[in-house]
């Protein structure tokens, strides 16, 4: 691959908005656990996981995902270098660690 595809590829990438898209996904799993502490549940005694379990698991993964969503936008996509303006060097985006070892730990 050459410079050209590496840089042009890079620029789709935005990490306002990857971090924007994280912080709303954080709200909106927030706001469901929330709401689904009022819905109410009878207990037949039968173990039944009842009718929160599925906006309390949808709610926990949006949460998650949100974090991660954070995450990458401060670690990989460099939000904190683009904020104040410093270039992106892979050393700064990957802090060191090679492409291998981060699908690895992917």
């Amino acid at each position: 691959m050459n410079n050209i595809n590496v840089e042009d590829q890079q620029r789709r990438f935005n990490p306002i908005g990857t971090a924007a898209f994280g912080l709303f996904l954080i709200l909106l799993g927030a706001a469901i656990v929330y709401f689904a502490k009022d819905i109410r549940v009878f207990n037949f005694g039968n173990h039944d996981p009842g009718p929160k379990a599925v906006p309390w698991g949808t709610g926990l993964i949006l949460f998650v995902g949100g974090i991660l969503q954070v995450a990458v936008a401060f670690g990989r996509e460099g939000l904190i270098c683009r904020l104040h303006g410093y270039s992106n060097s892979k050393d700064q985006a990957n802090f060191g660690l090679t492409p291998a070892t981060i699908r690895i730990l992917w």
